[in-house]
């Protein structure tokens, strides 16, 4: 069964056995995606589900969260 849940759940597996704590732009969020642009200083979150979503994701050691309506994209300045 393929879902975003599957597919955090084989990520955690892989974090796991290379003995990683996280993994750097990957949302707390399995329904929520991120996108790092460093040249251009943004984040692009984007929330693939049909409800409200608060999703963290860290990029360079630092945090940023913030909350998404149904299928939004939102651009970030780091």
């Amino acid at each position: 069964m393929n879902s975003p849940g599957s597919a955090r759940l084989l990520q955690n597996f892989i974090l796991y056995a290379t003995k990683t704590e996280t993994a750097e732009g990957v949302t707390n969020d399995p329904f929520v995606e991120c996108a790092h642009y460093p040249a251009a200083g943004k984040l692009a979150m984007i929330n693939n589900s049909p409800k409200i979503r608060k999703a963290s994701c860290v990029i360079n050691k630092n945090p940023y969260t913030d909350e998404l309506e149904p299928f939004a994209l939102k651009i970030l300045d780091l």
